[in-house]
């Protein structure tokens, strides 16, 4: 019974998340993290919100959380890189798309991103 609970909750803050109503998504998303702290999507989508709300530091959190749960995932690994260049933590964030580039060979956001850290790391060369 639970689980149902906590699956509900999670569509309703993604519902939320998907109208731009970050505030209420984020709040549901905490109630759903409070009942399963291991909720994957929950996690992702929460660092999500705080990359949304310039919060990258706390993103970064989320979305390490999210990876631990789920270490193939590639948007998470992608989602932290995006964090982690907001962060000029430049060479961190290219590992990050370099790990959802190894996962989804095809996610053009990580290559392109990926480019852009290299730039900000003056290998242009590589980013070209």
């Amino acid at each position: 019974m639970q689980q149902l609970d906590v699956s509900a909750l999670f569509k309703l803050g993604l519902v939320h998340h998907q109208h731009g109503e970050l505030l209420k998504a984020k709040s549901i998303y905490e109630q759903v993290l409070i009942k399963n702290p291991r909720h994957f999507d929950a996690l992702n989508l929460s660092g999500a919100i705080a990359i949304q709300s310039k919060n990258s530091s706390l993103a970064v959190e989320y979305f390490e959380k999210a990876i631990a749960i789920n270490p193939g995932n590639w948007v998470a690994y992608s989602n932290l890189g995006v964090a982690l260049h907001d962060l000029k933590r430049f060479k961190e964030a290219l590992e990050s798309y370099s790990r959802a580039i190894a996962n989804n060979p095809g996610y053009f956001d990580a290559h392109y991103n990926s480019g852009l850290a290299l730039q900000e790391l003056r290998r242009l060369d590589e980013a070209i």
